[in-house]
C-alpha cells in the first residue's frame, strides 16, 4: 500500500496532460482521451467504461478511477461508483485524488459530514488538482446551506484556474450546479461553455435543462433546437422537445404508470 509520498503521478509536473498529446499515446493515455471525449458529450456510461479499461491497463494511472467513479455518478451508477472507490482506496490507501472521488461519492449517498472529512484531507494534500477542487464545491454544494455559495465558488474558480483547456471546468462546475439545484448559476456558466464549444451538442442541451428548470420552456426550446442544428440526429435533444409537447407529457406519464404496474 502506498504512502503519502509514494505516489507515481501525484505532482503536476509528473502528470500526463492527456488533452494535448505528444507523440504516440499509451493504450491507457488513449483510453482516458477517449473517455474525456465521451463524457464531455454527455455519455457517461461509455465514459465510464472507458476509465475503467484505462486504470485496468495502468493501475497507477490514479485520475483514472477518479474519473471513472465521477462518470458513474453522472450516469447514475451509484453502486458501481462506490465499487471503484472502494477498490482504489482499499489497494492504495491515502491517495488524495482517490479521497477527492470518495468524498463526490459521499455527498452523492448524502453522507454529508464524511464527505467533509474526505475532501478535507485531498485538498490538504493535493490542491493542485482540478478534480479535487470540483469535488470540492459539489460536496459544499451538497450541504445547502445557507450563505455556502461563497464558498462554492471559490472552490470552482480554483479548479478553473488550474484547466488549461478553460472550459471544462466551468462545464463541470455547471453539471454539479444543476444537479444541486442551482440552475441559475448552471446557465450562466454553460452560456461562457457554449461561446467556446459551440458545436457541442450535450452543451446546448444542458443549457435548455436550465432554462427549463427556472420555468422558461421557450428559451429551453430553443436551445434544445440550436442542440439539433448542431447534430441533427442527436436524439437527448429530441427527446427533451417531444417531453414538452402535450403528446409527449401524456406518453412519459404512461410509460411511467405501466413501469410502475410492472415492478409491483
Amino acid at each position: 500500500m502506498l504512502d503519502w509520498l509514494e505516489i507515481p503521478d501525484g505532482s503536476p509536473e509528473k502528470r500526463l496532460d492527456l488533452r494535448e498529446p505528444k507523440g504516440r499515446l499509451r493504450p491507457a493515455e488513449e483510453l482516458m482521451v477517449s473517455g474525456e471525449r465521451l463524457y464531455y458529450e454527455g455519455n457517461f456510461a461509455m465514459a465510464a467504461r472507458e476509465f475503467g479499461r484505462a486504470r485496468r491497463h495502468d493501475p497507477t494511472l490514479f485520475d483514472a478511477w477518479a474519473e471513472e467513479v465521477d462518470a458513474c455518478l453522472r450516469a447514475g451508477m451509484v453502486p458501481r461508483a462506490e465499487e471503484v472507490a472502494d477498490e482504489a482506496v482499499d489497494t492504495y490507501g491515502k491517495v488524495p485524488v482517490f479521497y477527492a472521488a470518495k468524498a463526490l461519492l459521499l455527498a452523492h449517498q448524502g453522507y454529508i459530514e464524511a464527505a467533509y472529512q474526505h475532501s478535507d484531507i485531498s485538498v490538504e494534500h493535493d490542491d493542485a488538482r482540478m478534480f479535487t477542487w470540483l469535488a470540492r464545491g459539489e460536496v459544499v454544494l451538497a450541504t445547502a446551506m445557507y450563505g455556502s455559495m461563497r464558498s462554492v465558488d471559490h472552490c470552482f474558480e480554483r479548479a478553473a484556474q488550474l484547466d488549461p483547456t478553460r472550459w471544462r471546468a466551468t462545464f463541470r462546475a455547471a453539471l454539479a450546479l444543476l444537479r444541486w439545484g442551482s440552475a441559475d448559476r448552471a446557465a450562466e456558466r454553460l452560456r461562457h461553455v457554449a461561446e467556446r464549444t459551440p458545436a457541442n451538442p450535450f452543451v446546448w442541451k444542458v443549457l435548455g435543462d436550465c432554462h427549463r428548470e427556472l420555468g422558461d420552456d421557450a428559451a429551453a426550446r430553443e436551445c434544445y433546437g440550436v442542440a439539433l442544428s448542431r447534430r441533427p440526429d442527436y436524439d437527448p435533444a429530441a427527446e427533451a422537445l417531444r417531453s414538452m409537447t402535450l403528446w409527449g407529457r401524456l406518453h412519459d406519464r404512461l410509460a411511467q404508470f405501466f413501469g410502475r404496474k410492472r415492478g409491483q
